[in-house]
């Protein structure tokens, strides 16, 4: 039985992902995801790392910058006094000064 889903025995979080998950965040099974993650792999997204009787899957170097820029520009969207308001609901104190990041005051 392959514990790929289990990631305790390995130390901690691995590199990359199961076929279980995105077949889990999905609702499908992992057969239904092979034939995407097959198609993925041919196209250069993804490469597969084996790991004992698994496979994960982990981005391959052409996709980690677009996916930076992707997630760059979504988080530029954001409303910038997003944090001061997710530490009202949270209860978080604000950091002190000297702990405080630096803002650019000509942004």
């Amino acid at each position: 039985m392959c514990h790929c889903h289990d990631r305790a025995p390995h130390g901690g979080a691995a590199a990359g992902i199961t076929r279980q998950e995105p077949a889990h965040a999905l609702l499908v099974t992992k057969g239904d995801v092979i034939p995407l993650l097959d198609r993925m792999e041919a196209s250069g997204w993804v490469g597969r790392l084996q790991e004992g009787r698994c496979n994960r899957l982990i981005p391959t170097a052409a996709v980690v910058p677009a996916q930076e820029k992707i997630i760059a520009r979504l988080f530029a969207m954001l409303p910038a006094d997003l944090p001061a308001t997710l530490r009202r609901v949270d209860h978080t104190p604000v950091p002190p000064p000297f702990l405080a990041p630096e803002v650019d005051s000509a942004t």
